[in-house]
């Protein structure tokens, strides 16, 4: 599931992976810690949550934060995704003269 969603800061696209029992008999999985569990027909669990910020809510969130922006580098493929990596520092560590 992909949407579209308004946000404090500006919108933010979030992306949601869910497995479904589609099948009409119970499936069983065993969980990272060992725990057998029953998905029943029909049921679905979460797989996977990612929230993607653009660039300019993700600078707004910094900034309503407590943060200045020291330095920023985008990283992005020929496909038009990518990551941003930023170096912050706390406003009140900053020094004003």
């Amino acid at each position: 599931e992909v949407s579209l969603q308004e946000w404090t800061e500006g919108k933010l696209l979030q992306i949601g992976c869910f497995f479904e029992n589609k099948g009409d008999s119970p499936q069983y999985m065993t969980l990272a810690n060992g725990q057998v569990v029953t998905l029943d027909s029909g049921e679905r669990i979460r797989l996977y949550l990612s929230r993607k910020f653009t660039p300019s809510a993700l600078q707004t969130f910094v900034e309503n934060s407590g943060f200045n922006t020291l330095g920023e580098n985008l990283y992005t493929s020929e496909r038009g995704t990518g990551f941003m990596v930023m170096l912050l520092q706390r406003k009140e560590l900053t020094q004003t003269t």
